[in-house]
């Protein structure tokens, strides 16, 4: 089905790395079937499972810069959504490589924007870099101090990538506009939902439909926390596209924060698991108390504000995942 979004995406040839992860996905199928668009979904060992009319299928890995730079010889714009997870579980087990990882496919995409004269390189960074603040943070705060905790090393990679984009941006010869989006926890449809690399909500979302007695929560289950849909991501990039130049740093948020236990609630409903039985583990490490974004910028600058609710987000996750087990 074509899309209502068409006055949102300039026309032009897409290359979309990172077409097979979380908010890949949800902005390939955006794209799809878009008159005057052409899209070349790159993707590393997972196929895409969006398809179309306009949609060109490469695998490749993206560590390697020099395909990187071939892919996207042709573009008009580069959607660098690529990347390896990199949650809690993840950095746990290993601490340095899904960051040397990252670090390698993040500057080889923006690199090969640059070296082709593409009109717009958006890159999809994270909330990681910013220091531990209360309130809502706003974008000029990210060097107030260090990342917190085991943040430090992944938030100071995505501090760098986003310094190499403004230096891509304004310092070299033949500049090109690079907007960095900062979501906040990205979940919805195609997330990852294994305990082995799982963030905490599409973990909670798999042990309530395997129906698991009791479902553990770490700490008190007061952590709040603002989650956005891939969906809302994926378009706020496409408004990227079209309003911002130079280079552009923005936080895109939901715009209100929940706690762990009101989001498991609402699992716990949608799924119809009246009987779930709830075991706070106190003695476990806790996070953040709070963590809260600021979208203002993003609403001034580029019109954006968040539309798929938190209920709505969670019952087409839960209703995608079980249809996939």
């Amino acid at each position: 089905m074509k899309q209502n979004h068409s006055d949102h995406w300039p026309k032009g040839r897409y290359v979309l790395f990172g077409a097979s992860g979380l908010a890949g996905t949800h902005a390939l199928n955006l794209l799809k079937d878009q008159d005057g668009i052409s899209v070349l979904a790159v993707s590393n060992s997972r196929l895409p499972s969006v398809t179309g009319e306009n949609i060109e299928v490469a695998q490749a890995d993206l560590t390697d810069s020099e395909k990187c730079l071939e892919l996207s010889k042709e573009a008009d714009y580069v959607l660098a959504f690529a990347g390896v997870v990199a949650s809690a579980p993840v950095l746990a087990a290993d601490p340095i490589a899904p960051i040397q990882t990252n670090l390698k496919v993040a500057v080889n995409c923006i690199e090969a924007a640059w070296r082709n004269g593409v009109k717009h390189c958006v890159w999809l960074s994270s909330t990681t870099g910013y220091p531990a603040l209360e309130g809502d943070i706003i974008e000029e705060q990210m060097f107030d101090d260090n990342p917190p905790g085991n943040w430090f090393g992944l938030g100071w990679m995505t501090r760098y990538v986003e310094k190499f984009a403004k230096h891509i941006s304004e310092n070299v010869p033949n500049p090109i506009p690079v907007t960095c989006l900062r979501p906040s926890l990205i979940y919805g449809e195609n997330d990852h939902f294994d305990d082995e690399n799982a963030h905490f909500l599409p973990a909670l979302i798999r042990r309530v439909i395997l129906r698991e007695k009791p479902i553990e929560v770490w700490g008190t289950g007061e952590q709040e926390r603002d989650v956005i849909h891939a969906e809302d991501v994926a378009r706020a990039a496409f408004l990227a596209l079209n309003r911002a130049q130079g280079f552009r740093d923005y936080n895109i948020a939901f715009g209100k924060s929940y706690n762990v236990n009101h989001m498991l609630s609402l699992i716990c409903s949608n799924d119809n698991f009246d009987d779930a039985e709830i075991v706070h583990l106190l003695d476990k490490p806790q996070s953040l108390a709070k963590r809260a974004f600021s979208i203002e910028k993003a609403q001034k600058e580029l019109g954006f504000e968040a539309k798929v609710s938190l209920n709505e987000g969670l019952k087409r996750t839960i209703d995608w995942y079980r249809e996939t087990i």
